[in-house]
């Protein structure tokens, strides 16, 4: 978005757009906002193993109640098209603000309550949290997923990440799982 690349940065993305990338079978539906009719429809046509939907509030709802029952109602048919489909779905959302009024900015499945029922629906959620974004003192390329709710394994995780602002990269970092 910067438009920040050096020359050689440039290369390495578009030779990788163009070779790794462009074996895989990615189908990306443009338009800013959708219905969830229109995803079951993609989802019939496509004969992909897992669906990405980037960002919740950008999908359309006949129910005009108040957020609470809009999301409420997208996440009781993504749930149930996940079980239809028989495939992950993996959607992102926003957390409320209330986060930003507690000294520990790390955040917690009580921040997304007020999202209708995404975390009752959810088989599991996960966090991306940089605590260098709250606190001067961390180290800005920390980056930690934490897992919150798992219906299926382990919660209380932080798997720890490395990221590169500048090149918009994120790599693993060796370190082990560290238990909350």
């Amino acid at each position: 978005r910067s438009f920040s690349l050096t020359d050689d940065d440039k290369k390495k993305y578009y030779e990788y757009v163009n070779g790794s990338m462009k074996d895989l079978s990615i189908n990306i539906y443009k338009k800013q906002i959708v219905s969830m009719q229109t995803i079951k429809n993609l989802e019939l046509k496509s004969d992909s193993d897992i669906i990405f939907i980037d960002y919740l509030g950008l999908i359309d709802s006949y129910n005009n109640n108040g957020s609470y029952e809009r999301y409420s109602e997208i996440s009781r048919q993504i749930k149930l098209l996940a079980m239809t489909a028989n495939k992950p779905i993996i959607a992102l959302h926003q957390l409320n603000r209330s986060f930003q009024d507690r000294d520990d900015k790390t955040p917690k499945l009580s921040d997304i309550r007020d999202s209708g029922k995404i975390e009752q629906d959810a088989d599991m959620v996960w966090f991306v949290y940089r605590p260098g974004l709250f606190d001067n003192k961390s180290d800005p390329s920390v980056m930690k997923l934490i897992v919150a709710k798992n219906r299926h394994g382990d919660i209380n995780k932080h798997i720890k990440f490395k990221f590169d602002g500048q090149h918009q990269k994120v790599v693993e970092d060796t370190r082990e799982l560290v238990a909350c």
